[in-house]
């Protein structure tokens, strides 16, 4: 069983010695947990698919320490819109960085990323966490890490350490799970753009609201247009079944409640969105656990900013096969 541990030097040390040794630990950034592992290691990328039980079809995103390293691994045109999205979000000095954009780009052929990281079209995801912990961890380990949510595939997302611990209780991977001590700040994955062409599509909506100016929304469900995580029906689901737009619970149901809904949690008393996200898994995570008949209500949440990515992640987690 994993081993909860501090995130200072001596742990991050730790943590990095497992990576460097092909093995999987679990790191919080601003958005979820990672299950972390060495990008350049076959091996390790092969457990983190084993260890999360994933489809093979559905890629993992790979986390570097400093923007300057994308240009390492993926073919990006000074100038591009690619590279213009880099300057802008990825740069640590950069104030609109906050670490929750992944870019979707061309993987550079003698890049030494294992090849289970790069889509039959040739793709990549990279994202460049601003988390000072997912940070000094990629560069204690010196390789960039492939990391996806910390959890079982399609399961909810943990932000908490506690949550990654009872994901994985009878899994001897993660190695261990370096504790933030407090929940993911923003609570949501990140947002995915395809920045592979001049012409920009939104792949994920998640916690970095971006302007979507001159930008599409690609919902493509079919395995084999499948270039980036998050992109399948049915994902973050609970094991209780949702009902989503919910003004109060029925006898059966617990409630999720937002704003003048109240509920047995709210995710924000006061309508606020970025509180609502902060709470989203870590409160749906705490129902799904008490939850007798293993069914709940969610209250109406705008769509809108950080709202979309609410309600995409909720479409997600309520899908059943018809």
């Amino acid at each position: 069983m994993a081993e909860i541990i501090p995130s200072n030097q001596h742990g991050i040390n730790r943590a990095a010695m497992i990576i460097k040794q092909g093995g999987l630990i679990a790191m919080p950034t601003e958005t979820v947990y990672g299950l972390a592992g060495n990008a350049y290691d076959d091996d390790a990328i092969r457990l983190i698919y084993q260890t999360k039980n994933r489809p093979a079809h559905n890629p993992l995103i790979v986390h570097i320490a400093e923007a300057n390293d994308a240009y390492q691994l993926a073919d990006i045109k000074t100038g591009s819109m690619a590279d213009r999205l880099i300057q802008q979000y990825w740069y640590h000095d950069n104030p609109d960085n906050k670490g929750a954009l992944t870019l979707v780009l061309n993987a550079k052929a003698n890049s030494r990323l294992s090849k289970m990281l790069i889509t039959r079209k040739k793709s990549i995801a990279l994202r460049c966490p601003h988390h000072p912990i997912a940070k000094q961890l990629i560069t204690a380990s010196n390789v960039p890490v492939a990391a996806p949510s910390a959890n079982i595939s399609g399961a909810l997302s943990p932000t908490r350490a506690i949550h990654v611990l009872q994901n994985f209780l009878d899994n001897s991977q993660p190695e261990l799970i370096l504790d933030d001590a407090t929940s993911c700040q923003f609570g949501l994955e990140s947002t995915i753009i395809d920045a592979r062409y001049q012409h920009l599509t939104i792949l994920r909506h998640g916690s970095l609201h971006v302007p979507e100016t001159n930008m599409k929304a690609e919902m493509e469900q079919e395995t084999k247009n499948i270039i980036a995580p998050g992109m399948l029906s049915a994902h973050y689901q609970p094991k209780s079944r949702l009902r989503l737009n919910a003004t109060m619970p029925e006898n059966d149901e617990l409630m999720l409640g937002f704003g003048i809904y109240d509920g047995d949690l709210n995710l924000s008393k006061t309508s606020d969105l970025a509180e609502a996200a902060y709470h989203f898994y870590d409160y749906l995570h705490q129902l799904d656990a008490i939850s007798v008949h293993k069914k709940i209500a969610v209250a109406p949440i705008p769509d809108k900013d950080i709202g979309v990515a609410l309600n995409d992640r909720l479409r997600r987690a309520s899908y059943t096969e018809q």
